[in-house]
């Protein structure tokens, strides 16, 4: 499809298809749009939905493609962002095999840890081997760790997220993500913990994050900086 007939099916007549239809929301600062597992727009607009149900059509053959297949990182990553780890989960439970790398992505690409805070605790627990997860130079970085590691998490006031999964080894990168987002009512606080290295399931490095995973079980005595 060129650029021409795309915006002939934007202008065409054409009711949302059924099935998109339960996901319409109503959102006080854009409006309608369509929030659905394989779909989000935000320039949803009734009796003007060729576009739309197109491309949801697409992604529909796609997913059953990828499914047919067994490419199960196609498979979760033709969800939306929001709705990848239930689309993991739903890949482990098939018997998918070694879902290390699916696990690794998606836990990189999300920027919703916390609201599926229980979702990733069972996959984490449920992980024989979660240093499958990391890469030959995270694992050699892990493996260089000394025995009690300073683990740092920046969150944007005192009472939230104290016990995520999500730490880091690097002071720095601690402050900017408790500033981040921080609105005037917050105080930025980085959290510090010393937890033992074996305790650490994962290390990710792939976003410059000197990102480490650790059950919150692990995590010990806080300490905590105003920055």
């Amino acid at each position: 499809m060129n650029v021409n007939d795309a915006l002939k099916m934007m202008d065409m007549d054409e009711e949302l298809t059924p099935e998109l239809k339960p996901y319409v929301q109503n959102r006080k600062a854009i409006g309608p749009m369509i929030h659905h597992p394989l779909l989000i727009e935000m320039f949803y607009i009734p009796g003007k939905c060729a576009m739309i149900n197109a491309h949801y059509e697409m992604k529909k053959r796609a997913l059953a493609t990828a499914e047919e297949n067994g490419n199960w990182t196609t498979y979760i990553f033709l969800h939306e962002r929001p709705y990848r780890v239930r689309a993991l989960r739903s890949a482990m439970r098939r018997g998918a095999g070694n879902m290390h790398e699916q696990i690794a992505s998606t836990w990189t690409d999300s920027e919703n840890i916390f609201q599926h805070r229980a979702s990733w605790l069972e996959i984490w627990t449920g992980l024989l081997n979660p240093h499958g997860t990391m890469t030959e130079d995270e694992q050699a970085r892990y493996d260089a760790l000394p025995e009690t590691v300073t683990i740092h998490r920046g969150i944007r006031g005192r009472r939230l997220s104290r016990r995520g999964l999500s730490w880091t080894l690097d002071y720095e990168r601690a402050v900017w993500f408790a500033k981040r987002f921080t609105k005037k009512e917050h105080q930025p606080v980085v959290l510090t913990a010393q937890v033992k290295k074996d305790k650490i399931l994962t290390l990710f490095d792939c976003r410059q994050e000197s990102e480490v995973v650790i059950l919150p079980k692990h995590l010990g005595t806080l300490t905590e900086t105003l920055v």
